[in-house]
């Protein structure tokens, strides 16, 4: 795909990060229009990383943070937040590098350009397009592209990983969780607002995020650094929390 493209795709998703801090792939900081990188920082590592601060002066003057990383010879880049980068760490440095991670498709990125290890999903799906917030103020043509270019993960997976996070038994969540080779599950503060999401898509929309029954649910206990049972709580600090399955 040309860098043209990609830059029109990317003005979306700079919109959505400042709504909701996504992450995901583009073209070149320098090259997204109207934005200045204030700041460049090489991170090296297994991936090549290197993380940017940027200045961009149309969005009400928003500061934010992209990195970019390479992975079997395809340089990918995704908005960035740094108060992770500890929660990426001890994945990078306390798991075995062969270890499979479970997220919301946010932050798949973040975690393999940084920790090196494989997220189950690291991009949306085409039926859950529209839960993606710029995606209402497209064109038809621009949603088409979207959805086309960048909403290409498997919808099972999307399901199966919205059902892992509002299991009310966590038996049902490791379950799914083996069926991915999976045993550690990477949640982030965050994900409490993005919970109406992954209530409706696993069919549970009768539950609200305010209700008994929402307390009772993997993503809330995580979120709260409960005991779950079958999970053991490995870290919780700077807004994130990673258990492992026993």
């Amino acid at each position: 795909m040309a860098c043209g493209k990609y830059m029109k795709v990317i003005t979306y998703l700079v919109l959505f990060f400042i709504a909701a801090s996504v992450f995901f792939s583009g073209c070149t900081a320098q090259k997204i229009p109207d934005a200045t990188v204030l700041n460049t920082r090489y991170v090296g590592g297994e991936h090549n990383i290197t993380v940017y601060t940027l200045w961009r002066h149309d969005l009400h003057n928003a500061t934010w943070a992209e990195f970019e990383y390479t992975v079997n010879g395809k340089t990918e880049r995704g908005d960035f937040v740094e108060d992770y980068v500890p929660a990426y760490e001890f994945l990078k440095s306390n798991t075995s590098p062969d270890s499979i991670i479970t997220c919301w498709w946010d932050y798949g990125h973040s975690i393999r350009g940084w920790s090196g290890r494989e997220p189950v999903v690291d991009i949306p799906s085409v039926e859950i397009a529209n839960s993606v917030s710029p995606y209402m103020y497209m064109s038809d043509a621009e949603k088409k592209e979207f959805r086309d270019e960048f909403c290409t993960a498997p919808y099972n997976k999307t399901k199966d990983i919205a059902a892992i996070l509002t299991a009310d038994n966590p038996q049902d969540a490791i379950a799914l969780m083996e069926k991915y080779g999976s045993d550690y599950l990477f949640v982030v503060d965050m994900d409490l607002e993005k919970s109406p999401v992954f209530l409706s898509i696993a069919g549970k929309q009768n539950v609200s995020t305010d209700s008994p029954d929402f307390n009772k649910l993997v993503i809330w206990k995580a979120l709260k650094g409960e005991n779950i049972d079958g999970f053991e709580l490995v870290y919780s600090g700077s807004g994130a929390h990673i258990y492992k399955t026993i």
